[in-house]
């Protein structure tokens, strides 16, 4: 509106009033559609959230499955070693127990070639 220089007369008052009731009608009219809008949203929004709580549930679910058949696994291939480990040991006993008869018996023979030196 323009600054007059004088004083507004009543029509141009009243005129500037209903123009000023349209833009205010208009503005209720956008704020009710813009609430309208951010109810859907917020329904929207709590929908969403439902979905990412059930992926939440379902990968913390798959993570303990994968948690669970990697200590099974573990687990067979701790045992398999243990075994072997085992096996191993018997071996290693085995062996150095036989190293100790190998040992006694180059003793005698060293002993016996000592006290009867061969004839020459």
């Amino acid at each position: 509106m323009e600054q007059p220089d004088g004083p507004v007369t009543r029509k141009e008052f009243f005129q500037e009033m209903g123009t000023l009731g349209q833009e205010m009608g208009t503005i209720r009219q956008e704020m009710g559609t813009f609430r309208q809008e951010m109810g859907t949203f917020r329904q929207e929004m709590g929908t969403h959230r439902q979905e990412m709580s059930g992926m939440e549930d379902r990968l913390v679910e798959r993570m303990r499955d994968m948690q669970t058949e990697m200590i099974k696994v573990f687990t067979n291939y701790q045992d398999q070693n243990s075994s072997r480990d085992t096996m191993h040991e018997k071996n290693t006993s085995a062996l150095t127990e036989r190293m100790g008869k190998l040992e006694d018996r180059v003793r005698l023979i060293e002993s016996k070639l000592m006290l009867e030196p061969p004839a020459a």
